[in-house]
């Protein structure tokens, strides 16, 4: 059941089907999932994304299932984080409800000390990390799932449109398709976004 979901919300997206069910471990529950390769470029996940912000991640929110209570509620339940940036600059579009952001990730270490981890990971942010990711306001995870606060973005492509700041680049937490792409400066990095909003030439 919560193989079919997951695959079925997100092929759409480009996500590929190598997707496994929420899976109990005696740490907690893991979730697997695979992604198309032409979906996590730069100019792919420019395109598929509402905001791209630099900033710093200035809270979070305790962990919760995306059940009205905040409770596992079957096994197609997922647990997720609230992070709040708070935006340097602006690198595509406009926040819609404000400043921090407000941006959820899948996964995280719940109030009973389990986690839910995606690829292995409970979290791709941390507060005080200086970050350069992709937003999507689009909905995810089921029509009946609830969310708080309601107005936050989805990271768009979970840890692959997260870029952390080490020294004076910023290094992927996810899978980059072209090398060059794994560390870059903010300059670099606007380039890349300049490069693929820009219209395409017939030879």
């Amino acid at each position: 059941m919560c193989l079919g979901l997951i695959c079925a919300l997100f092929l759409a997206s480009g996500l590929l089907g190598a997707c496994e069910a929420c899976k109990p471990e005696n740490t907690g529950y893991l979730l697997e999932i695979s992604y198309d390769p032409a979906y996590v470029t730069i100019a792919a996940q420019a395109e598929g994304s509402d905001i791209v912000v630099a900033g710093t991640v200035v809270r979070e929110d305790p962990a919760k299932w995306n059940s009205a209570d905040g409770t596992r509620s079957g096994e197609a339940a997922l647990a997720y984080t609230t992070f709040y940036v708070e935006p340097a600059e602006m690198l595509q579009g406009t926040p819609a409800w404000g400043t921090p952001i407000a941006v959820r990730a899948i996964g995280g270490v719940l109030d009973d000390g389990s986690s839910f981890r995606l690829n292995g990971e409970t979290a791709p942010l941390k507060v005080g990390d200086e970050v350069i990711l992709f937003g999507t306001a689009a909905a995810r995870w089921g029509e009946l799932a609830v969310y708080q606060p309601a107005e936050a973005y989805w990271l768009t492509a979970d840890a692959n449109s997260v870029w952390v700041k080490q020294g004076d680049r910023y290094v992927s937490k996810g899978h980059t398709e072209a090398e060059d792409d794994r560390s870059l400066t903010l300059e670099e990095f606007k380039a890349r976004l300049a490069e693929a909003a820009a219209p395409a030439t017939s030879s």
